[in-house]
């Protein structure tokens, strides 16, 4: 049963059999995406839709309008004044109900436009020229093209293919016509280039010129937002700064009186007799009360394990602190948290644990039933401190809209990484959520990467930043691969030492070296594994297609499943051969289907084709026909031998290190991308006698934390089997110390995900996490491919940009392919 205890030799009633083919696709192979959850998705947003570009023709000089034209133009404008009334209306209504309405943001844009304005003169003029009223050229100032010669006289050929977006060989024959004194020198680069037996001219200097041009204008933009910042960071600075305790939690010279360590040095009263908070988390709750008080959101970018949930409930039971000791005029309430569906009940238990005097209300269901909900909370907000939902019940238009009229205080969005991208529709849809206040929750490090920062801090406080969102968003997009820019790019990299510096008041970032000092250590080694004679075959013979250039043309010998995607099936090869047919010949296939056919009544079998059943058959794997077998006694004579699944090297070493755990008193944490994967190491830890939980994607939502929880409370169960994705995030499982990655990730990032579920505030054991390498296979390079790719991540400034899965693949499949 799945996510449910196994026990030695179940049996299954067939008739309740619903069996599902798993094709590759449904692998665990790619993330998991919820509705409001596309990052990869370039759907324009709502109301996205293009200016048509047709311009009515106006009336000739000479040709005096008509009556009926001056009738037509003099009723469009009673309509426009109507409509203008109208929305005044509209607009006067939703600043008096609203109570997020803040006059200081018109401000605040004034400000920005004021700034942009001011900054023409020293940048350039644009589409102005004397006499016209328009021109297509760009009149560039004395200041940017100072600008221009001094970024190609010091720029590198990654760095010109970067930000001028242009090939190698030509950023390579621009910078090899150096030094450049005047811009009429770059404009003056040509090259000659063959295009069908002719010579065709490339204005190569002035295709450079006008892409820096471009791209030093997104520049300026994010100097004028980090200028921005850094005014409005000063005062939080001067308050921060008075405090007696820093960001680590560590107390500032001898101070006595713990009282005045900060503004608020305890728990609020909600809190008290449920929860006692770490120094640091108390200074993180005083921190976005700073931020709150200067309406200027943040991002809580903790460590993974640190408690950023603790600290989130803090700071909502301590506005309902001062809220009752008449600090605020109007209630800071309702506020909306915006969490991954997988975490929506941990959070909720959190709050029942931590302040269970809040009221929380959970909105989800249906969208009949959200509306209800929403009607419900708008009739008596003031009961309703706080709004819990998950990325995919907002994935309506309507769900944000409805959530604007209730009149929401702060919004809240734990796992915020999924709003760096400003092309992502879930950044879109969200970022339309109008409320008083915004924090941003990530465990995923927030490093040198200044577009992520600012797009991050656009979507905080869009009204802010919403003047240079199309130039922010342009930058965002022109980045290059890890390869392209490990000298970084030259102008962006002067900036970001400086704007991370700036930026800091509103990013609050420990670690868990940083702040847990008494913190057990967390111990990662690599166990290779040997295969046995039958599995190495089976992974070289992949081996030689995979190197083969015509892969995709080969004909199949009957078994699709081994053909569908050379590069999973050297993963799988490396880690257990039941994810092949290989037991099962098409011989045997064919006799299950006749014995099928007859024995099982088509109400259960539901296929009334034999040539069906029997292709159905041949595609699946040996462990799915052994799930046949298992199902239906009439074909179990055909099942493959008990110690098949003993035919992996890996299973050998997990059954070795779990028997040793044992012995010990451990706990371990299994973490697989592949569902399939658990499913056959369901069927060992059974075999083996071992009791065991299992998570994975298709695991309700609902009884995910059940799961969770008996594991933490019996001892008796030694392992959780996880799917890395699934299992990797919003969860706490400090009950185990140690974890076996029995099949890595393409993306660092997800393993280490995986590895804090154990190691994290409230673990009192050291944690060893074991990653299983299938010995001389794509494991070992996949391994290395990931550890260079984090190295060089952390040498890059400025376009550092996430590691994929397709970096990773493109690595590996170079090195087998010259081996």
């Amino acid at each position: 049963m799945v996510g449910g205890l196994m026990a030695p030799a179940v049996k299954r009633d067939p008739v309740k059999r619903e069996f599902v083919k798993i094709s590759d696709d449904e692998l665990d192979t790619s993330p998991t995406r919820y509705a409001a959850d596309s990052s990869g998705d370039e759907r324009p947003a709502r109301g996205d839709i293009k200016r048509s570009s047709f311009q009515r023709q106006q009336p000739k000089a000479e040709s005096p309008p008509s009556a009926s034209l001056y009738k037509q133009q003099a009723s469009k404008q009673r309509l426009e004044k109507l409509i203008n009334l109208i929305d005044d209306d509209d607009d006067d209504d939703d600043d008096d109900d609203d109570p997020t309405s803040n006059d200081k943001d018109d401000g605040d844009n004034y400000v920005m436009e004021q700034q942009d304005e001011a900054s023409e003169d020293e940048s350039e003029i644009e589409g102005r020229s004397p006499g016209n009223g328009a021109t297509s050229k760009t009149l560039v100032g004395t200041k940017r093209k100072d600008k221009i010669l001094q970024y190609l006289g010091v720029c590198s050929v990654d760095s010109l293919m970067a930000d001028a977006k242009i090939q190698r060989d030509a950023a390579k024959y621009m910078l090899d016509k150096r030094p450049f004194r005047t811009i009429e020198q770059v404009k003056a680069v040509v090259k000659f280039k063959m295009s069908r037996g002719k010579k065709v001219r490339h204005d190569l200097g002035q295709e450079v010129f006008d892409e820096l041009v471009e791209y030093m204008k997104r520049l300026d933009a994010i100097d004028r937002v980090v200028q921005y910042c850094d005014t409005q960071g000063y005062n939080i600075r001067i308050k921060i700064g008075s405090w007696k305790m820093d960001q680590m939690g560590m107390t500032k010279g001898n101070t006595d009186d713990k009282s005045d360590i900060l503004p608020f040095s305890r728990e609020p009263k909600a809190m008290r007799d449920h929860c006692t908070m770490q120094p640091y988390q108390l200074f993180g709750m005083n921190w976005m009360w700073q931020l709150y008080g200067q309406r200027f959101g943040g991002i809580l970018a903790d460590d993974m394990g640190l408690g950023k949930t603790c600290q989130v409930v803090s700071f909502i039971a301590l506005l309902k602190d001062q809220f009752e000791a008449d600090y605020f005029q109007e209630r800071p309430w309702p506020n909306l948290i915006i969490v991954p569906p997988s975490v929506l009940e941990n959070w909720e238990n959190e709050f029942d644990k931590f302040a269970p005097d809040l009221s929380v209300i959970r909105y989800s269901g249906k969208p009949g039933e959200r509306d209800e909900l929403a009607l419900e909370i708008r009739d008596a907000p003031e009961e309703y401190h706080v709004i819990l939902t998950s990325y995919s019940q907002m994935s309506r238009f309507r769900d944000v809209s409805l959530m604007n009229k209730i009149g929401i205080n702060a919004a809240i969005f734990d796992e915020g990484h999924k709003l760096k991208n400003p092309n992502a529709q879930v950044y879109k849809d969200l970022i339309k959520i109008d409320a008083a206040w915004k924090l941003i929750m990530t465990g995923t490090p927030i490093q040198n990467n200044i577009m992520e920062m600012v797009s991050l801090l656009n979507f905080l406080s869009p009204n802010v930043f919403g003047h240079y969102s199309d130039h922010l968003q342009e930058l965002f997009v022109q980045k290059a691969s890890l390869q392209q820019v490990s000298e970084g790019a030259v102008l962006l990299s002067d900036r970001v030492k400086r704007a991370r510096s700036i930026l800091e008041p509103f990013i609050l970032q420990r670690t868990k070296e940083q702040v847990l000092t008494t913190m057990p250590a967390k111990i990662r080694k690599a166990v290779y594994c040997d295969m046995d004679g039958g599995q190495r075959q089976l992974y070289d013979d992949f081996v030689h297609k995979f190197r083969d250039a015509k892969i995709h043309r080969v004909r199949s010998d009957g078994r699709k499943n081994d053909m569908n995607n050379p590069w999973i099936q050297l993963r799988k090869a490396a880690i257990h051969p039941q994810l092949f047919r290989r037991f099962f010949t098409d011989e045997k296939c064919e006799k299950m289907a006749r014995v099928l056919m007859k024995s099982v009544p088509q109400d259960i079998l539901r296929q009334p084709n034999l040539t069906h059943l029997t292709t159905e058959l041949k595609n699946e794997s040996d462990f799915q026909l052994h799930l046949w077998c298992r199902d239906y006694p009439c074909i179990r004579s055909f099942d493959c031998p008990e110690d098949t699944w003993l035919e992996s090297g890996k299973v050998q070493k997990l059954l070795e290190l779990i028997g040793g755990y044992q012995e010990d008193g451990d706990r371990v944490l299994v973490f697989s991308r592949f569902a399939m994967v658990l499913s056959i190491l369901e069927e060992c830890l059974a075999q083996a006698g071992i009791r065991h939980l299992v998570l994975q994607g298709e695991t309700k939502v609902a009884e995910r934390q059940q799961l969770i929880d008996q594991f933490n409370d019996d001892k008796t169960i030694t392992v959780f089997l996880l799917t890395t994705k699934a299992g990797g995030t919003g969860i706490n499982l400090t009950a185990a110390n140690k974890i076996i990655l029995f099949d890595q990730s393409d993306n660092p990032q997800d393993d280490i995900q995986a590895e804090n579920r154990a190691h994290r505030l409230g673990q009192q054991r050291e944690v060893e996490v074991s990653r299983l390498l299938s010995k001389g296979t794509i494991d070992e390079l996949i391994y290395k491919a990931c550890q260079r790719k984090l190295e060089l991540a952390g040498q890059i400034t400025g376009h550092h940009e996430e590691i994929t899965g397709a970096d990773v693949e493109a690595e590996v499949s170079k090195i087998l392919l010259q081996e």
